[in-house]
């Protein structure tokens, strides 16, 4: 299975490289017969109160494991400076659809903190109904960046949104602002519009 290596991969490199660096390590952890790791407990080895995923989420492109052609089509995009208006992430849980939409999200505007008010993030999961798109998205689009140059919208879990939200949102994939980037996740391609997708790169 490809995403189970890629992830034994990344675990891999986070026991040999990560951890040391920061004073952890991976006693527990017995090396196999095929160069990866056998399962054993962890999380006693890492002294936090912060949720170890986040606490080594990736911040740049260059610390995103695998994902290569797509990390070389964004940074093309920023490079030669033509950043479409909407993105699709789609894939299984955990590929790095989220991390891939914020790391962009922080290079189109040239920042090293995702936490800014114009890189708004949306979980559709709890914001399913048309009015929440129309005041989260929809009227929150047409008003001007306050310091970046790009007012970034991240919907994780799209495909939660009924009807009727789609359908507003439609509106503004295919007429937005100039200063507006929409980044879509899900996890269920299969259950967005086709009119959606269409106006989105899909990756």
């Amino acid at each position: 299975n490809h995403f189970i290596d890629s992830r034994w991969k990344w675990w891999n490199i986070f026991c040999k490289k990560i951890l040391p660096q920061n004073g952890g390590g991976c006693p527990e952890l017995v090396e196999g017969q095929e160069g990866g790791y056998t399962k054993a407990p962890y999380m006693s080895q890492v002294q936090s109160n912060q949720a170890l995923y986040r606490k080594y989420r990736p911040q740049v492109f260059a610390d995103v494991i695998n994902q290569e052609h797509i990390k070389l089509t964004l940074q093309n995009q920023i490079k030669s400076g033509r950043v479409a208006h909407a993105y699709l992430f789609a894939g299984p849980r955990g590929v790095g659809k989220t991390t891939l939409a914020r790391i962009f999200a922080k290079e189109i505007n040239g920042i090293s903190d995702v936490r800014q008010l114009d890189i708004i993030e949306i979980d559709a999961a709890s914001h399913t109904g048309v009015d929440n798109v129309r005041e989260n998205i929809i009227q929150n689009a047409y008003v001007a960046p306050a310091q970046l140059k790009y007012k970034v919208f991240i919907i994780d879990e799209v495909h939660m949104l009924s009807v009727s939200a789609f359908n507003a949102l439609l509106k503004i994939l295919e007429e937005p602002p100039a200063h507006v980037v929409f980044i879509l996740a899900t996890t269920e391609a299969h259950r967005l519009p086709a009119t959606v997708i269409s106006r989105c790169q899909r990756f």
